[in-house]
């Protein structure tokens, strides 16, 4: 009974908000081919609209992931979720940025 209870609380727990602008800091090289700073840039803005239109945790985890580089566990300690979770929110975060990226491939 602890446990579910515990477990009901930790799902009440307000989302911690993710840095949405985290792409904005990744620039192209100034002295690059113009045509290739343009096409970066749009890959880049299509990219943060589609994790924008992520659930918080998802994003959150994509993010910790692959730009920040974090292991699963760190993940789990950070989100307080558990490996396994974090697992599976990088599945479906990952399968829905190839699905609304696949113009960009």
């Amino acid at each position: 009974m602890t446990h579910r209870r515990a477990a009901d609380i930790r799902r009440r727990r307000r989302p911690t908000p993710t840095d949405d602008e985290i792409l904005a800091g990744r620039t192209v090289d100034a002295l690059a081919d113009p045509s290739r700073v343009v096409l970066e840039h749009d890959l880049l803005a299509a990219l943060q609209t589609t994790l924008t239109s992520l659930p918080w945790r998802q994003r959150a985890v994509w993010v910790l992931r692959e730009i920040e580089e974090l292991s699963y566990d760190e993940l789990a300690e950070a989100l307080s979720m558990s490996p396994d979770a974090v697992r599976g929110q990088l599945y479906r975060a990952r399968r829905h940025v190839a699905d609304r990226m696949e113009a960009w491939r």
